[in-house]
């Protein structure tokens, strides 16, 4: 009988240059490689975010308040941006058509990391009576002061109303128009609107300096109690408009 003896033998993969082994270290690159893009990428992603939020319309003014077919009109824009502050503003552009009122100011410096603020003025001139949509676009170039690049980075819609000068005159110095207590104000307002109890189709409105709406109501009553306690300080406006929305009486009232 023969008997063959066999040694234990440990088994290996085999190496091959060209094999399974460099074709992981290969993946192992890949992967490594698509992490640092992907994180290049949200970085930036998050500072196009961040920039964007730091495009701020602080307020927003139109001159005169209550604007008659007789009035060069303006609109003030209180603006903070990231960009060249040196600058500034570099040009605007304002065009009426039909109802729509645009404006496009120019800013450059886009990419910048200095934080700015701009109060310009936007000429609107003299407008015929009627009611108007307000659609501001702000432009920012990158190279100050002429860019070919042009990008959009804030954007802000109000309205406006132009009445007949013979609408509104001399209706400030008179009795018996809107009356408000206290002014300034904290907590409440009182509104008294004794004069326009025989218009049903007029409504009371208090908006802000954007234009936001805080308070409407037709008038079928009086007065008006109306709670302010949650408002924040600044000027507010006051308004009586008829059934066509035309403006009647209107009112600063400012809140501590």
């Amino acid at each position: 009988m023969i008997i063959c003896k066999i040694g234990k033998q440990k088994w290996r993969p085999s190496r091959n240059k060209n094999g399974a082994n460099l074709q992981s270290k290969k993946n192992i690159n890949q992967h490594y490689s698509k992490m640092k893009n992907f994180i290049f990428t949200l970085i930036i992603a998050i500072g196009l975010v961040a920039a964007a939020k730091s495009q701020v319309i602080n307020q927003i003014t139109i001159s005169p308040t209550n604007p008659t077919e007789n009035d060069t009109i303006s609109i003030i824009s209180n603006f903070t941006f990231y960009g060249n502050c040196s600058f500034g503003l570099l040009s605007y552009i304002t065009q009426v058509e039909g109802s729509t009122i645009t404006v496009i100011p120019f800013y450059c410096g886009h990419g910048d990391t200095t934080l700015c603020n701009s109060i310009d003025t936007f000429k609107i001139g003299i407008i015929t009576i009627g009611n108007y949509s307000i659609n501001i676009d702000y432009h920012q170039g990158s190279i100050c002061p002429i860019s070919g690049f042009d990008e959009i980075i804030a954007q802000f819609d109000t309205s406006l109303t132009v009445v007949g000068s013979s609408n509104i005159s001399d209706r400030s110095g008179r009795d018996g128009f809107i009356k408000i207590y206290p002014n300034p104000a904290d907590d409440y307002i009182l509104i008294d609107c004794e004069n326009f109890l025989s218009a049903p189709d007029f409504q009371l409105k208090i908006t802000d300096a954007m234009g936001k709406l805080f308070f409407q109501g037709s008038i079928k009553q009086r007065q008006f109690f109306v709670q302010s306690s949650t408002w924040d300080s600044g000027m507010y406006f006051v308004s009586i408009t008829d059934g066509q929305g035309n403006f009647i009486d209107k009112r600063k009232i400012l809140m501590n």
